[in-house]
């Protein structure tokens, strides 16, 4: 098969740190299907930060979860990772059927996309290749790192950072490189 995605992929599953040779996973499909150079199960960052090396830019796909607040420790982990390069990979939810609550809670994590079936490969290809080579913006205040999706959130979540008493947040501008990783374009502070 013809690697068409010169990055690497995570796979989490419900046990999220646990081997899964579940052949029949969402996500192994999604990442065999549109041919990323390496698929491995998720272990641990010191694996991650070790494939950064060989592959500049690697994608972490997470298998719908029946309680999706579980990510919560395992999305902070990779969001506030040392290495810089880590914490702006894009990660994904897989899932059948998002609820609005899904989406919300996923928008609220950091999540860079969600990918529901039925699928095929040229339209999640499309869909991922949105995370490369191109500029991006993400967003940082206590306790969330990630793109910006207040306004899509609605309302409510305009609200809870406005609640909560966010008035400035770090603004970054930045790029993922399948040959070069990431660049930082810029970073500021701007009002929340």
């Amino acid at each position: 098969m013809e690697h068409t995605l010169k990055c690497a992929a995570f796979l989490f599953d419900e046990n999220l740190n646990v081997s899964n040779n579940n052949t029949n996973s969402f996500a192994k499909e999604i990442a065999h299907g549109v041919g990323f150079s390496s698929v491995l199960q998720y272990n641990s960052l010191a694996q991650v930060e070790k494939q950064s090396t060989q592959t500049p830019i690697c994608f972490f796909l997470f298998e719908q979860v029946s309680d999706i607040s579980q990510l919560n420790k395992i999305m902070k982990q990779l969001r506030t990772c040392k290495r810089h390069n880590v914490r702006f990979f894009p990660l994904i939810y897989l899932c059948d059927f998002p609820s609005p609550e899904i989406i919300t809670q996923c928008i609220s994590m950091g999540f860079d996309d969600i990918i529901t079936k039925p699928t095929d490969e040229v339209g999640v290809k499309k869909r991922l290749s949105m995370q490369l080579e191109r500029p991006l913006t993400y967003y940082e205040t206590d306790g969330f790192f990630g793109p910006d999706r207040r306004r899509i959130a609605g309302k409510n979540q305009l609200k809870k950072t406005q609640q909560r008493g966010i008035e400035k947040c770090l603004q970054y501008k930045f790029e993922r490189n399948t040959k070069e990783g990431i660049s930082i374009i810029s970073k500021t502070i701007e009002a929340a």
